[in-house]
């Protein structure tokens, strides 16, 4: 039998852990221990008791504890008034409020709100009730003990209220509300959790709601935690703002009073009828729409803190609060580490401060963001707005923005964070549009307002953060998504403009949102940096290059968002018409040294925006109006004429091919010296030798086998050859074929010649499991034939980490398709490159030119960017300098290679250093020296930088958002699919009076194979094969074993075969629909696909039918 936890194990539990603490420092510290005991049994005049009493070495009480349920909030005013009152009695200086999950130490003022109280706060769990109790014990233990550690040093503090942090009263205020949207959250799950089962219509109506917010429908008991989440922010967003709409239109709403006798329904019903008057009596009718999350009524449990909550609200005069700081209360009342709930991406305020103060420069600037989400580039351009021109009025400002977003509660969330700038203006509108940024169209797309028509217009300033969605996911983002972006950009731009297929969506925000743009406006954008470098750029290179001047472009030292895992950067770009003017243009490629927040006065430490703005302003300043290469301690700004990017991009026929601009961000000084040296002396690697892709099988678990699984198999030792698949398996420069684990399979002989070999036994069981029906190994003849490959002189790793090697075959080995081929035309250039490509050169290039868009620490590099790189011939050497190259290279192949922070120490490395920097040009010995050691710590920093980038967020783990597909479409079967509706194969298809015979069937993946004049039908499944005369037969077998069948009955009569086929076929067509429909409802982005393969498999419709 379960044990059922309730509030009185936790205090329980609590009240022993901090006994034994207690008689552990009397033990251990007999002579100065400050706590004598804690004690639960304590009761007071009227009754009351606290749930325990710290007590100090002289049994005075030294701090109450109140421990309580999730649903009671921690910051419950109620329950803080009545441990005051508590504390009093006992003469108690502390006060600690529990809720299992929030853990609050309080320091008093008695007499005062407990709004103003110095606090201490630690998050614990996030628990909805008990029953999850025993998984977080160990935590709560552990907050124990630091909670006791933190009170022994309070006890000993001559001034305790010196070590309370320092906390601005609106931070305080969004720390007040938001331990009630918590506790509220758990009340209103368990409200979600009975309704639905009361009301089974309501899951399906959840789950559409759910779809159309495009947001994710959690299958199991998560979602309840999820829309229970949704409907508390959604009441304190409300109620809040109510009540700041009341203050400031006196007399005409009346007070948030819940009576004491409401519960349920009646106070849902009290509230909506107070809702409704803010829209009759003032308006605002947007921000107290209804909706079906309204349906749910409020759990009784919550009445108390739900009055509670409404009384202290009312406390408040908001109409002496300053309005920005009203606004930032809506600003942070979603903490960003939740926002992804609502389909948000949430962006820094520096980081977006930084952009505008870029891009709005006027007060008369307009502003559009096309992928808004929750309103902080609006709101932070309101600000702007106003800083620029303070007797700007609110109407006003909020005619100068303009926002879109998709997705219906990102809209609703910026229209409340822009009215909440200044309430007392009832009939101002902000201009949010719910609608696909790709469907509008600047001058016809129309917003609706209640007082008119507001066309989409032309804009001075178009800003954001548009979606990190590869072109990969676009299909899975929205079906047609890849088709519908080429169709815009074609009539944006009448066919001119071409873009890769590979670009991601971002890319289409740059083209499109330049149609909504005024000549000598600006485009203020941070994306992913990836078309700095990899080819399908070019076409965005060549877009800005034509048609804006190129302003800056910046790179952050950390990564700015912890749900994408890429690298950024910021992009500023100013529309102009005249090619002489973008020619002349000088590009600033911007490095921060510095995090942007440690540039920036935080907002929160209570910093005016003024002070904010003087401060971003500064930066800009300083950015635009350097003219050369500048450099300090904070940030690195490399000048690059306009005209010379697009000179440096160009083929020999003058196409525009693109180049690699992330090295004018992450290059230091000492690339583009060395670079000016060799330019002359060096030629692409081309030219000297042949650079091609290591093998691609196309089906390596079929060709790779360790040596224990080819002699299971017997496979004759003339067909495996040694290959390398990872740099790992190389600990040194030169490859020992004794490191590498596998072998590939190289082999040129027919199936004719194989006979009564081993391989050719392996050979049909890789047909039978379908290897050669791959793509690319159906594209050879034969298909396990991997063609002619004779051995490199060197291979090239894809990626780099720490290490950097180009490895030294010197005996015949293979690489996997992760490796380049590198061979040489001359004996004479493959000596000198083999030691020069293992110089401190090399990683050095690979830093400044590599790809580093994924965020993940490695660095990538491409078979074009090999082809490219600038090598010595071996004229350039000396026949001393060979000698000393060749000499030292030896010594180097002897040894292990470090990981380059060790490496540059290595007196080998540093001598083979010295001869190449000799070579390109560096004689003199002084100078020589002090260009290794800025190459070493150039090289060091990059590394360091671009492993600190991809650490500085901290990957998460597997989100709660990630449903649970099987059981999705279980719950979908249910809901969407009668047992009326559903058939079952082969029962509801044959007549059981028809003639046939059973057959058992083996299990696995099936595969359908069609006879013809001289072959049978088959039916493959693992290493069997079944055959039949009837191409019916097999057809109708192979759906069994799909339908997961053991055993089935087959009839002899091919008509009756044919028809039972035909009727499955046209079942499966009307089910599929359906299934299409139900997806399409029920889940986003990349849940589809796998939702649908599971509905289809749960539903027994096979497709071979």
């Amino acid at each position: 039998m379960a044990v059922k936890r309730t509030e009185w194990t936790f205090q329980g539990d609590v009240t022993h852990w901090l006994k034994t603490l207690c008689e552990e420092e009397r033990r251990c510290n007999p002579e100065h221990y400050p706590f004598s005991d804690f004690d639960q049994d304590i009761r007071l005049p009227e009754g009351k008791r606290p749930d325990g009493v710290l007590y100090d070495r002289v049994g005075q009480a030294f701090a109450i504890f109140e421990l309580k349920r999730p649903h009671i909030p921690a910051e419950d005013i109620r329950l803080l008034n009545d441990a005051a009152s508590k504390a009093v009695q006992l003469g108690a200086k502390f006060i600690v409020t529990w809720n299992v999950n929030e853990l609050v130490l309080w320091f008093p003022e008695f007499g005062t709100s407990p709004l103003y109280w110095q606090r201490q706060k630690w998050h614990i769990a996030n628990i909805a009730d008990l029953s999850q109790y025993p998984l977080i014990k160990p935590a709560l233990q552990a907050a124990s003990v630091e909670l006791f550690q933190r009170l022994k040093v309070l006890y000993a503090a001559k001034r305790p209220e010196i070590l309370f942090p320092t906390i601005p009263l609106d931070e305080r205020f969004i720390d007040f509300v938001y331990s009630h949207v918590s506790a509220f959250a758990f009340s209103f799950a368990q409200a979600l959790k009975d309704a639905e089962q009361q009301d089974s219509s309501l899951r399906r109506r959840l789950r559409q709601w759910f779809a159309e917010q495009q947001l994710p429908y959690l299958p199991d008991e998560r979602r309840f935690w999820q829309g229970g989440r949704l409907l508390a922010y959604l009441l304190v967003n409300r109620l809040l703002f109510y009540e700041i709409v009341r203050q400031a239109h006196p007399g005409k709403l009346p007070p948030l009073k819940i009576p004491d006798d409401l519960k349920g329904d009646a106070i849902r019903k009290m509230l909506r009828e107070r809702f409704h008057d803010v829209i009759q009596q003032v308006n605002f009718e947007t921000a107290f729409e209804v909706g079906i999350l309204d349906e749910v009524p409020f759990p009784d449990e919550m009445t108390p803190h739900l009055q509670a909550f409404t009384d202290h609200l009312t406390q408040f005069d908001y109409t002496r609060i300053p309005h920005d700081v009203v606004g930032r209360v809506y600003e942070r009342l979603i903490p960003s580490e939740e926002r992804h709930l609502f389909g948000q991406h949430f962006t820094r305020s520096d980081v977006v401060d930084f952009i505008l103060a870029f891009c709005v420069r006027s007060p008369e600037d307009t502003v559009m963001d096309a992928s808004c989400g929750a309103g902080t580039f609006l709101v932070r351009a309101y600000h702007r707005l106003r800083y620029l021109d303070p007797t700007k009025t609110h109407p006003t400002l909020l005619s100068q923005l303009y926002g879109i977003d998709i997705a219906k509660i990102p809209a609703h969330l910026a229209t409340i964070n822009l009215i909440a700038q200044d309430v007392r203006f009832a009939y101002a509108y902000p201009r949010i549009l719910q609608r696909d940024f790709f469907d509008c169209h600047p001058n016809k797309t129309k917003l609706i307002l209640p007082d008119g028509e507001v066309p989409l217009p032309q804009v001075t300033a178009f800003v954001g953060n548009p979606p990190y969605t590869r072109q990969e996911e676009l299909e899975e983002l929205s079906e047609g998504m890849k088709q519908k972006l080429q169709e815009v950009l074609h009539a944006d731009f009448n066919g001119q403009v071409k873009m890769s297929k590979r670009a991601g969506i971002y890319a289409y925000f740059f083209t499109h949102g330049t149609k909504f743009l005024q000549n000598g406006g600006r485009i203020g954008l941070v994306t992913s940096n990836s078309w700095l470098d990899v080819e399908y750029g070019r076409d965005l290179q060549r877009f800005f290059l034509q048609h804006f001047k190129i302003i800056a472009i910046i790179e952050p030292i950390e990564r700015w968002f912890e749900d994408a895992a890429v690298n950024t950067c910021i992009t500023i770009l100013e529309r102009c018409d005249d090619e002489n003017e973008r020619k002349r243009n000088l590009v600033k490629f911007v490095k921060l040294k510095e995090r942007i927040d440690r540039l920036l006065p935080p907002l929160k430490g209570g910093a005016t925006d003024g002070e904010r703005w003087r401060t971003v302003d500064a930066w800009v300043k300083k950015i635009e109006q350097t003219k050369r290469h500048y450099e300090d301690a904070k940030v690195r700004i490399f000048v690059k004429r306009q005209s010379d990017l697009w000179d440096e991009g160009l083929d020999e026929q003058g196409n525009y091919i693109g180049s690699k601009w992330g090295k004018y961000l992450r290059a230091p000084d000492v690339f583009f010296r060395i670079l000016e040296k060799a330019q002359d002396k060096f030629v692409p690697l081309r030219q000297i030798a042949d650079v091609r892709f290591g093998i691609k099988t196309g089906a390596n678990e079929w060709f790779y086998l360790t040596d224990e699984k080819a002699k299971e198999l017997g496979i004759e030792p003339r067909y495996l050859k040694p290959i390398i698949k990872s740099p790992r398996e190389c600990e040194g420069i030169i490859v020992d074929p004794k490191d590498l684990k596998f072998k590939v399979i190289l082999c040129h002989d027919s199936r004719r010649k194989l006979r009564g070999t081993k391989l050719l036994d392996y050979i049909r069981y890789g047909e039978q499991r379908g290897f050669h029906l791959r793509p690319t190994v159906k594209a050879r003849e034969p298909w396990w034939d991997l063609g002619d490959w004779e051995k490199p002189d060197m291979i090239w790793s894809d990626a780099y980490h720490d290490r950097f090697a180009c490895f030294v075959v010197d005996r015949k080995l293979f690489a996997d398709k992760r490796f380049f081929y590198i061979r040489f035309y001359s004996d004479d250039d493959c000596q000198v490159n083999a030691a020069y490509l293992n110089s401190t050169i090399i990683p050095l290039f690979i830093e400044c030119e590599g790809i580093v868009n994924l965020g993940e620490g490695a660095i990538y590099t491409n078979v074009y960017q090999l082809k490219n790189l600038l090598v010595p011939t071996a004229r350039l050497f000396t026949k001393l300098q060979r000698r000393k190259l060749l000499a030292t290279f030896k010594q180097m192949c002897k040894r292990k290679i470090l990981p380059i922070f060790d490496e540059v120490k290595q007196p080998d490395r540093q001598q083979l250093d010295n001869v190449v920097l000799e070579a390109i040009g560096f004689t003199d010995r002084k100078e020589r020296e002090q260009i290794r050691q800025q190459l070493y710590e150039a090289v060091t920093t990059l590394v360091r930088e671009r492993i600190y980038r991809a650490a500085s967020v901290q990957p998460k783990g597997k989100s709660a958002v990630k449903a649970s597909i099987e059981q999705l479409a279980q719950e979908i079967i249910l809901s969407d699919f009668p047992l009326s509706e559903r058939k079952i194969f082969p029962e509801d298809f044959v007549s059981q009076t028809t003639k046939g015979q059973w057959l058992d069937l083996p299990t696995g993946e099936v595969r359908l194979v069609e006879g013809n004049l001289f072959e049978p039908s088959k039916v493959v499944v693992g290493e069997q094969v079944l055959e039949f005369d009837s191409p019916f037969k097999a057809r109708f077998v192979a759906i069994a074993i799909q339908n997961g069948l053991h055993r089935v009955f087959v009839p002899d009569d091919d008509k009756v075969l044919q028809k039972a086929l035909s009727d499955y076929a046209k079942y499966v067509l009307v089910m599929e629909r359906k299934v299409d429909e139900a997806v399409q409802s029920s889940a986003i982005g990349k849940v589809r696909k796998a939702l649908k393969a599971e509905l289809m498999h749960q539903l027994k419709l096979c497709r071979l039918a």
